[in-house]
């Protein structure tokens, strides 16, 4: 039995900093870096909250002990900081990932044929010493065959 999770992490890890281009920093799990970018994503990894796990997943047999369906998400975090007191929008961010994913469900044949993929966001708002600062915590949700 195979396991999607990490195939959709990889996948995602590999065209989203193209989707989202060059001012955003895409990082697959934490920001290592010592940078200080005034946007970014992190997959399988939130910043905002401490000791959330990177996702889940859960995979099904059918009766005839053959098929096998998974669901599982990928837990992540969209943020901008704008130096100020302008609250930044990151909805235009999260609109070229919406595109992206609902144009192609399967990832690029990551997923199989017929699968789901979807993405559930909350809003996050602050003030802090650097600006506001406005955070999408993003799962992505997911349903195929293997």
């Amino acid at each position: 039995m195979a396991v999607a999770w990490h195939l959709v992490r990889d996948r995602l890890a590999a065209v989203l900093p193209g989707v989202l281009g060059p001012a955003v920093a895409v990082y697959n799990g934490p920001v290592v870096t010592g940078t200080n970018p005034r946007a970014y994503l992190t997959l399988a990894h939130t910043v905002a909250v401490a000791d959330l796990a990177a996702g889940t997943f859960e995979q099904d047999v059918a009766d005839d002990g053959f098929a096998v369906t998974e669901r599982g998400g990928v837990v992540c975090e969209m943020a901008a900081v704008t130096g100020d007191t302008r609250v930044p929008d990151v909805f235009s961010m999260f609109d070229a990932i919406a595109s992206y994913i609902q144009s192609d469900m399967t990832l690029g044949g990551t997923l199989s044929q017929g699968s789901t993929l979807t993405a559930l966001a909350t809003v996050v708002e602050a003030q802090t010493t650097a600006g506001a600062v406005q955070r999408l915590l993003i799962t992505f949700n997911y349903f195929t065959r293997l």
